[in-house]
Parts: C-alpha cells; structure tokens; sequence
C-alpha cells in the first residue's frame, strides 16, 4: 500500500443500542464492519481492529442525541491519527 492511499475512512452510524460501520483503505471497495454494541467494550475492541488497518484513519458518524457520549468514550481511546467528524 503506498503514502497516498493508507488512510483509512470510516463511516459510523450510531444509534441507543447499536453501532454500524463501514470502511475503505483510499479508494478502494467499501467493506462492512457490521453491528457491534455500544458498550465501552464494544468501542474498545472496535478501535482496537480499526488500528490494526491503517496509520491515519478518518472517521465520520451519524449519532444524534446519542453521540456526544460516544464520541467521548471514542475519542478517549484513539490516537492522534484518528480524526472524527460528527454529519
């Protein structure tokens, strides 16, 4: 994988009792992530394989009135190569 394509994107849609996710390395095919809980745990283990993928990953979430409390609980467990973007 070259410079100009390690990012990876990330999009979470988060709701009361579930989170679901896609991602793509640059340009490539989307991938589904699939439904994890909302859980600290769950957000964890999510970041967890989500580092596993890329250096710098961008990340974008649909949360409502539930995403102030998981972009907190995100944010405390990503590093600095992480950007997150509320839409």
């Amino acid at each position: 994988m070259s410079d100009d394509d390690s990012t990876l994107y990330v999009g979470l849609d988060v709701h009361k009792d579930s989170i679901t996710g896609a991602y793509t390395i640059g340009a490539g095919e989307l991938e589904l992530l699939g439904k994890i809980g909302t859980a600290q745990a769950d957000v964890e283990r999510l970041c967890k394989r989500l580092q596993r993928n890329a250096r710098c990953i961008s990340v974008v979430y649909e949360a409502g009135p539930f995403g102030e409390g998981f972009i907190g609980s995100f944010s405390r467990k990503v590093s600095s190569a992480w950007r997150a973007h509320r839409r």
